[in-house]
């Protein structure tokens, strides 16, 4: 279990180099923590590595056929993504319709799968938890099955939408509402990211960041020779000022001392580039603060070999907890 604790709090204050009165600390340790402990227990159960693997296997499993955005491979996965947004009870984003449909550059119809999980009050503010489930598809009789890129991406955007709905059912949410948007046509000019932008239904600034996934489940390129779990996150300097230390805090409070990189392996040049190849640019392009979340690149991307296989469920689920305690902190 990952349950914060005065330790970890203090941890944060040295971290953040800030002086926390002794008061505030006693009330933090007496009042706050012991309710966020609970919740964080909570939400440790609601969601298991065991769950991720089943979800992430059907999602690249050879019957989908890599997920060529347009086709009817991608069609099953997306019904899949719908189906389990339903189940957890999430509002459909489109009227009474999970689906978003567009035109991909071929002509063929693309489907954005978006739902949402209320506030605890009512807001008109909204973070977006975001991921493209569409692959290569299979060339020349290869299937380029997609674990890591973007399976994984998927399975932790659907385990947060599965621990947030929960949450909402024991009286503890976030303070903002939640969009869940599974994103068509990534491999298609971003295509799916560029319409749904361009369609938006919320106001730009009623929208306090877009959290994108790609990425999510290998842990092949370490940042450090630490042995610490590590996790990418580029465009923090897109976020307001206040909310810049967010994530760190989330990961000192909670428990998680995740190793985590801003800079993409100490090359700004290549962040930049890297930054700028997946749906966050869409939505940073619209005037929406973004953030990228990543395992980074290994010898499996755009690879027939990018199968289940390659993941590290452990490490995926620790990335996936912080991004619940980070969403948490905002």
């Amino acid at each position: 279990m990952y349950i914060c604790n005065l330790e970890n709090v203090c941890k944060y204050n040295q971290l953040m180099n800030k002086g926390i009165p002794l008061s505030i600390l006693l009330f933090i340790s007496l009042v706050i923590l012991p309710k966020t402990a609970a919740t964080a227990q909570n939400a440790d159960s609601v969601v298991t590595p065991q769950m991720q693997r089943e979800i992430l296997s059907y999602i690249a499993s050879d019957d989908a056929r890599g997920r060529a955005a347009g086709t009817q491979y991608c069609r099953f996965i997306a019904d899949f993504i719908r189906d389990e947004f339903a189940r957890y009870e999430l509002l459909p984003y489109n009227g009474g319709d999970y689906y978003c449909q567009f035109r991909l550059p071929n002509m063929h119809m693309g489907r954005n799968i978006a739902g949402i999980v209320p506030a605890r009050r009512k807001t008109d503010k909204y973070i977006i938890v975001s991921a493209h489930y569409d692959h290569m598809g299979a060339i020349n009789g290869y299937v380029f099955n997609g674990a890591d890129d973007n399976g994984s991406g998927v399975t932790v955007l659907l385990g947060l939408a599965k621990i947030f709905s929960a949450m909402k059912n024991i009286g503890f949410n976030s303070r903002y509402n939640i969009l869940f948007v599974a994103l068509d046509g990534k491999e298609a000019d971003m295509s799916g990211s560029k319409d749904f932008v361009k369609k938006l239904k919320i106001p730009k600034q009623n929208i306090l960041c877009d959290i994108n996934l790609d990425q999510m489940g290998s842990s092949l390129e370490p940042v450090h020779k630490n042995g610490r779990p590590y996790v990418i996150i580029l465009g923090k300097e897109s976020l307001p000022p206040d909310a810049r230390g967010v994530i760190d805090m989330a990961n000192a409070v909670s428990g998680l001392n995740m190793d985590i990189d801003y800079t993409f392996y100490n090359s700004k040049k290549f962040a930049d580039y890297v930054y700028k190849t997946s749906d966050q640019i869409v939505f940073r392009n619209a005037g929406i603060p973004s953030l990228l979340v990543t395992c980074g690149f290994n010898d499996h991307t755009y690879k027939t070999t990018d199968d289940v296989d390659i993941i590290d469920f452990d490490m995926m689920y620790r990335r996936m907890m912080l991004l619940y305690h980070t969403i948490c902190h905002f």
